[in-house]
């Protein structure tokens, strides 16, 4: 005889993150994102829920901060891309 669960029972939900690996997150991901955008130009990831749409647009802010460059982060419901802005050559 199977067993079934109700919907609200079948979907599987994030567990929310603390505020100290809230910090962790932006800080790891920032770090590792920079490298990737560093040696490719771009770094893209599936969007996932609104909190990871934030998490990832919160990481793009503070990547363009600690690189110093106008880094642009676009969001859909599909996915999420971080892109760097070539640098401008000195005159």
């Amino acid at each position: 005889m199977a067993t079934y669960l109700p919907e609200s029972d079948r979907t599987t939900r994030p567990i929310p993150l603390t505020g100290q690996e809230e910090v962790q997150f932006l800080l790891n991901m920032s770090q590792f994102v920079s490298q990737e955008l560093l040696a490719k130009g771009t770094f893209r990831i599936s969007s996932g829920t609104e909190d990871h749409k934030r998490r990832f647009m919160a990481v793009a802010s503070r990547v363009g901060e600690l690189l110093q460059r106008k880094v642009t982060c676009y969001v859909d419901s599909r996915e999420i891309v971080i892109t760097l802005e070539a640098e401008r050559p000195a005159r």
